[in-house]
């Protein structure tokens, strides 16, 4: 691999985990949100504890998306097309189309309830997490369309 598709590879994997680790901004943003609105009673700690078990997810899930993140970007292809299709691969191509399309359709429901109560900080990632997923299917589709170039002699 050229040493410009391993800093790409790796700045998408940085990134995605940077984005990984923005759910402990956005996770107590909508708590708060939602308690300032009244969606919760009063009385007792209606929102702590949804605060705290995010962290703990957030922490404890990182090591499981390094290695997913890795799994995908090992093989980075040698081009990246947005809109890539693969003929002779055809399964693969609509399970992750389908994949992202779910996962997109996730992130534009986060994003219309962002906009609804007034969440900028939620309404930016949603909307850079809908670029992720779109680029990890292009990855992921891009790989049987242009296979990794090995370097080693034969």
């Amino acid at each position: 691999m050229t040493y410009r598709r391993v800093l790409f590879a790796w700045g998408v994997g940085t990134f995605v985990l940077g984005l990984w680790w923005s759910r402990l901004f956005t996770v107590p943003e909508y708590f708060e949100r939602t308690y300032e609105l009244g969606w919760y009673p009063p009385e007792g700690d209606a929102i702590a504890i949804p605060i705290a078990g995010n962290a703990i997810v957030t922490l404890f899930v990182s090591p499981i998306l390094i290695l997913i993140l890795w799994l995908i970007l090992r093989r980075f292809p040698t081009r990246v097309r947005v809109l890539a299709w693969s003929n002779e691969h055809i399964g693969s191509s609509l399970l992750w189309t389908a994949l992202c399309a779910l996962l997109c359709y996730f992130e534009i429901g986060k994003l219309i309830e962002a906009a609804r109560l007034a969440m900028p900080i939620t309404g930016v990632t949603a909307l850079l997490w809908l670029a992720v997923w779109i680029l990890l299917r292009a990855i992921l589709v891009s790989r049987a369309l242009y296979p990794v170039r090995s370097h080693v002699p034969k």
